[in-house]
């Protein structure tokens, strides 16, 4: 079986900081409830945003032991059949 070929900065191996990205919010407002359903408060929203991005970064994060593509491999291959269904983008710090 034929594998792509992966790339990556060593920076990306130094651990990481989260962060939102921007551009996703033109697809999550196609997808906004419609007006007769109740919202919660913003700041109820930001706190579950913030305890939620803090667990996703918790079960994202690779361990440690990476040291080079192989092992990100093997970690993406696995991250990757847990088939997650909400996507953080992670930013290098």
């Amino acid at each position: 079986m034929a594998t792509e070929r992966l790339e990556a900065a060593e920076i990306c191996f130094q651990g990481h900081a989260m962060g939102f990205d921007m551009h996703m919010s033109r697809l999550l407002a196609s997808t906004m409830p419609p007006r007769e359903a109740k919202l919660d408060s913003a700041a109820d929203a930001f706190a579950q945003t913030t305890q939620l991005c803090r667990h996703l970064g918790l079960a994202c994060t690779p361990p440690l032991d990476i040291k080079g593509m192989d092992d990100l491999k093997a970690y993406l291959t696995h991250l990757s059949s847990l088939r997650p269904n909400i996507l953080v983008r992670s930013y290098a710090a």
